[in-house]
């Protein structure tokens, strides 16, 4: 074989490989997207994988080659949701020193009630059954933690810039918050409690939950 025929064929199998990736990303992201529209009508507990497979368009096989349970779906969809609510952190998170604290908790409470509203049914799933199923209770543990190391670390940066006290648990605190936040939205977008009407009416009062709990004394 020439070099020249060498290099031709690395270059075919790695189209090849390119291609087989693209397709299997293709298809399992039509299975997730099918499950979510499906939970827009059904219960979790009343999911099935017939169900989900219809709604994609896969064959059984194609379902059990990405995932072993219709859990398993949700806590993917769950983990690329919150995927997306971490990237809305970061103006927070990395906020510039040129911008205040209640205009970054703004924006980003601000989108995160917008991207909870538009998967609402993915955010309740995981809320009502994640005590009764561990691929939930895992993904979700963890990624709540996630949020927790990111706001823990604004915090400790804020307290040695001398905009937030010192001498307080800057984890419990941090954690405190992210757990409120949740519930909180998922009250919101429960139609549980008048007082708390939609996810985007809760933002202002959020804000104002968060620079109390985080900068007391801040103007």
């Amino acid at each position: 074989m020439t070099d020249q025929s060498a290099i031709s064929e690395v270059r075919a199998r790695h189209r090849a490989e390119r291609t087989a990736a693209a397709s299997d990303h293709v298809r399992r992201a039509a299975i997730l997207e099918a499950a979510e529209r499906v939970l827009e009508r059904t219960p979790v507990h009343e999911l099935s994988v017939a169900q989900i497979i219809s709604e994609a368009g896969v064959a059984r096989a194609t379902f059990y080659a990405y995932f072993e349970s219709k859990y398993e779906v949700v806590a993917a969809l769950m983990d690329s949701v919150m995927v997306q609510m971490y990237d809305l952190l970061l103006p927070f998170a990395e906020r510039p020193s040129d911008t205040s604290p209640r205009a970054a908790l703004t924006e980003v409470l601000t989108e995160s009630a917008r991207l909870w509203h538009r998967h609402a049914v993915v955010f309740r799933a995981t809320h009502d059954h994640r005590h009764a199923v561990p691929e939930l209770a895992e993904q979700w543990l963890r990624v709540t933690k996630q949020f927790t190391d990111a706001v823990a670390a604004e915090i400790d940066r804020d307290i040695a810039a001398g905009l937030a006290p010192a001498g307080r648990d800057t984890r419990q605190l941090a954690a405190s918050l992210v757990w409120s936040s949740e519930h909180l939205f998922y009250v919101a977008g429960s139609n549980l409690d008048d007082d708390l009407p939609s996810e985007e009416a809760i933002v202002e009062t959020l804000v104002n939950l968060w620079l109390g709990a985080i900068y007391p004394t801040l103007d």
